[in-house]
């Protein structure tokens, strides 16, 4: 038997006093006054006085055993509990620092309620510390992603581990609850001899929002002998707004007259928490990163703003996407314009989160892209139409007017080397056939380091060997004939179809270079012939990583849009190469199709240079809680000087590319190569998942901390609110001390105890109501007596014979 409250058990104990001292005072003596029938009443009463004391010993028996009861109840007795050991503590604090832990309550405002969650949870685990006693240990474990030790193992410098816990502070991960159950798993066995130390019990210090408590993943086993609390599961949060994702709809902008750009970009919005059933309304903006420079702004540094977009939500919408634009002004004349400027999407309105109002993007401005035609350049003379070789039709589709911010290099195919690649964001090649080995070994390189590579077969050839080399050099999943497709001898024409990406085509729209012209795509594609083609296959049947753009109208593959394969072991830790290869299975030739000649195709051309290289380069973009990637080259991430959480520089492993540590705080860095060139603006914005302030089932908490602790419902309990709001209840969980000591609490048995002090009092009653008032036959009796008996009247003793004569 234990008990919850032992100082209210002792003071309910002490007042069974009081009846006691009731029974004595009423027996204190008084002065007898004899009468004529006392003798009958003095007899009576001997012969009832055995059953008087029996009543006034019980009654008094019931009323101390009703007050014991009703002290017993409010101390909580709990049937089967125990201390663990009587020797030293270890106890393990779990302490949510996600950004979900910053929610503010439901109906909550103001800017201070922000806090009020993850201050509340460090405030209990601080209580749940000074429990601790000279000797116990301590230990404090993070659970923003990933799970970390912020002092451990277990140490008995309880002071150390005060400190750590004050030093704790929200992140913008998501809690990662079953890599911390995995590491409590590790630090409760030991380092050393792997047995689970003694006394050991572990809280976990969380509001449990949909955020913060992922049960898709596998509930850990903890050692047997460890007990595991947790603070039960918040009802749930004001609505949130989550800011999930924003994507350019070019990665280049091209200010090619110096006039300046506008950036257009969709926002996907994501809604959560109570409220998110009823009508909303969401306003957003994109503008420049605080602090920014660049070419063209009008007074330097500053915030350049675009106009307010409006979301209307739903009753029940939870998802929801919105575009947005910025002006961006030009830096006019021949200035020069290059590099990454850091933009930020925001939520004006203000949420139950603050931290995933903002999604951080970068957007490259560029005066030209640079493209290399390697193909043998003709004499020049007067040039036709019906003479124009593959190389002159690209050139013309890819230039067709001065200011297009396009620059094209004509390099001979054998002069390829690392200098013209060096300068060059895509490579057209019209003519593979002249190259050797080296010189696709190089072009694997280039477009590993995150380029374009625009590849047609060349008109002029019946066989086509080169296919061989330029598949297995950039490790492409596709294969190719020798010799092309005669469509001329079809019944009817083959001509253009735009196919329709649909929503199950995630990867490919990563990759969709034809974004923008997929509206018009359709009318464009009208009336183009094709001839002949080199279609590609599927190698080995296996689902590539590409896709195809274009399609004929027999299905054939006229344009396929692809990364380059990996070179390595998928599971070699290196990253996934980046860069696209363009094949376009039709020459541009009269004698292969009339595409060359029909309005397809200079936009065609223009979209896979423009988008092309934006798509190859990728967003260099993470989530909070993960090693962000690099661009190739880059030895450390430099914090950009305005809206960076963390504020020292980031080292890049040349292996994986990606940083040595964590990133847990968004913001924007600086890729910066051995020369201290930039590469590129790498942004690091909030985990989504850790905006979803959605309430979580207890029963489903309950069974994911149950499995975790083997299945035995007795190693686990759920920490009791510091104020109940349900006095006796017995499903309130442990005590805060109770839990710190390690103690089973047992079945409780405090509305037993109310019943049984009911039963009591009801009994006290009856009872003292029967001692009360004496019983109908002895009433009775005296009277008889009273009736038939002769008075005797004593007189008191004269004084002396003279006073009783008189």
């Amino acid at each position: 038997m234990t008990v919850v409250h032992p100082a209210l058990l002792a003071a309910g104990l002490a007042c069974i006093a009081i009846p006691i001292i009731i029974h004595f005072l009423t027996r204190r003596r008084r002065t007898p006054i004899e009468f004529g029938a006392m003798r009958f009443l003095i007899e009576a009463y001997r012969k009832s006085r055995r059953r008087l004391l029996v009543e006034r010993l019980l009654l008094l028996a019931l009323r101390a055993a009703l007050v014991a009861a009703v002290a017993a109840a409010i101390a909580r007795p709990m049937l089967g509990g125990g201390d663990a050991l009587s020797g030293p503590r270890t106890l393990f604090l779990l302490l949510d620092d996600s950004l979900t832990a910053t929610a503010r309550e439901a109906g909550s405002v103001g800017p201070d309620s922000n806090a009020a969650a993850f201050a509340r949870q460090r405030v209990r685990a601080r209580s749940a510390l000074d429990q601790l006693r000279e000797g116990d240990r301590a230990a404090l474990i993070l659970l923003s992603t990933p799970a970390r030790s912020a002092l451990g193992p277990p140490s008995a410098d309880l002071a150390g581990v005060r400190a750590a816990l004050d030093a704790a502070a929200p992140t913008d991960a998501r809690a990662d609850l079953a890599g911390g159950l995995s590491l409590l798993a590790e630090l409760a066995r030991g380092a050393d001899t792997g047995a689970t130390l003694p006394g050991s019990s572990a809280i976990v210090f969380s509001d449990l929002l949909a955020g913060s408590a992922d049960l898709r993943a596998r509930a850990p086993a903890l050692p047997d002998a460890l007990r595991l609390i947790s603070t039960p599961p918040r009802a749930g949060a004001s609505a949130n707004v989550t800011l999930a994702d924003t994507r350019a709809e070019r990665a280049f902008a091209l200010d090619a007259d110096g006039t300046g750009v506008t950036v257009q970009a969709t926002v996907t919005l994501h809604r959560s928490g109570s409220g998110d059933d009823r009508e909303a309304v969401t306003r957003l903006r994109l503008e420049t990163a605080p602090g920014t420079r660049f070419a063209g702004a009008p007074s330097g540094p500053g915030i350049v703003s675009g106009p307010e977009t409006t979301v209307r939500w739903t009753p029940g919408q939870r998802v929801a996407q919105a575009r947005v634009r910025l002006e961006l002004p030009g830096a006019g004349g021949d200035a020069r314009v290059s590099g990454s400027i850091p933009l930020l999407a925001r939520v004006l309105d203000p949420d139950a989160v603050e931290g995933d109002n903002t999604f951080r993007l970068a957007i490259r401005v560029r005066r030209a892209l640079s493209v290399v035609l390697a193909a043998p350049r003709r004499p020049d003379g007067a040039i036709s139409a019906d003479t124009m070789d593959a190389a002159e039709w690209w050139r013309l589709a890819l230039r067709p007017a001065p200011n297009v911010g396009i620059d094209i290099t004509d390099v001979d195919p054998a002069l390829i080397d690392v200098a013209v690649l060096g300068q060059a964001d895509a490579v057209v090649l019209p003519r593979p056939d002249l190259l050797g080995e080296e010189t696709w070994a190089r072009l694997r390189q280039f477009v590993s380091a995150g380029n374009l590579l625009i590849v047609s077969p060349p008109p002029q050839l019946d066989v086509h060997v080169w296919t061989d080399a330029f598949t297995r050099r950039l490790s492409l999943p596709i294969a190719l004939g020798k010799a092309a497709t005669r469509h001329e001898d079809d019944a009817a024409p083959v001509t253009l179809a735009a196919p329709e990406l649909t929503a199950a085509d995630e990867e490919s729209r990563q990759t969709d270079v034809l974004a923008a012209l997929r509206g018009e795509l359709a009318s464009l594609a009208r009336g183009v012939s094709v001839f002949r083609s080199l279609p590609p296959e599927l190698s080995g049947g296996v689902a590539p990583a590409g896709h195809a753009a274009l399609r004929l109208s027999d299905a054939t593959t006229l344009l396929w849009i692809g990364p380059p394969g990996r070179e390595e072991a998928p599971d070699s830790g290196a990253p996934a190469p980046r860069g696209l290869v363009a094949y376009l299975s039709v020459a541009p030739d009269l004698t292969w199709s009339d595409l060359p000649a029909r309005p397809l195709m200079v936009p065609l051309a223009q979209e896979l240079v423009r988008q092309g290289v934006g798509l190859a380069r990728g967003e260099y973009t993470a989530i909070a809680g993960s090693h962000p990637l690099a661009p190739a080259s880059s030895i450390e991430l430099a914090p950009v000087a305005a809206g960076t959480g963390d504020t020292a520089a980031l080292t890049v492993e040349p292996a994986s590319g990606r940083t040595s540590m964590e990133v847990r705080r968004s913001g924007q860095w600086t890729a910066r190569d051995a020369r201290g060139t930039e590469r590129a603006i790498v942004s690091v914005n909030p985990d989504p998942r850790a905006g979803d302030t959605s309430p979580v089932a207890r029963a489903a908490l309950e069974e994911f901390f149950v499995a975790a602790a083997g299945g035995r419902v007795d190693r686990f309990a759920w920490l009791a609110d510091p104020v109940p709001t349900e006095p006796f209840a017995p499903d309130r969980g442990t005590t805060l001390e109770r839990a710190v000591r390690g103690a089973s609490e047992g079945t409780p048995v405090s509305v037993w105890l109310l019943i049984a002090a009911g039963t009591l009092a009801l009994a006290e009653t009856a009872l003292a109501r029967r001692a009360s008032h004496a019983r109908p036959e002895a009433r009775a009796s005296a009277a008889d007596a009273g009736r038939h008996a002769r008075p005797e009247v004593r007189h008191p003793p004269a004084a002396n014979p003279g006073e009783v004569a008189a």
